[in-house]
């Protein structure tokens, strides 16, 4: 079975330093995978932080994983993440996260 599964992301919540273009990014990304790559639609999962999102970025992604679990029968070929938005660096921890809204981050462990 070839088991390829991708959770193309992106944010375009910040107020701060905002981004234009992530939605068009996760579209393009999206549509690379399925020509280029020949992936299923079905198994790309998008999430879009919008401004005033109320949705907890982790947790979508765990949701996406579980039903993914269900699934499988043995093993994934490949698990792809993507994000779309801003990064950053922390010196005092050495450690990068993804900048979700303009005060929210995800550590990339």
């Amino acid at each position: 079975m070839n088991f390829r599964k991708a959770i193309i992301t992106g944010s375009i919540s910040y107020k701060e330093s905002p981004l234009n273009y992530p939605d068009k990014d996760i579209d393009a990304f999206s549509l690379t995978l399925e020509k280029r790559c020949r992936f299923n639609p079905e198994d790309i999962s998008k999430i879009l932080v919008k401004h005033d999102d109320k949705i907890d970025f982790i947790s979508k992604i765990k949701e996406i994983c579980n039903i993914w679990d269900k699934e499988k029968s043995n093993s994934y070929e490949l698990l792809l993440f993507y994000y779309s938005g801003h990064g950053i660096y922390r010196q005092e921890t050495r450690a990068s996260y993804l900048q979700i809204t303009d005060d929210e981050f995800v550590s990339i462990e």
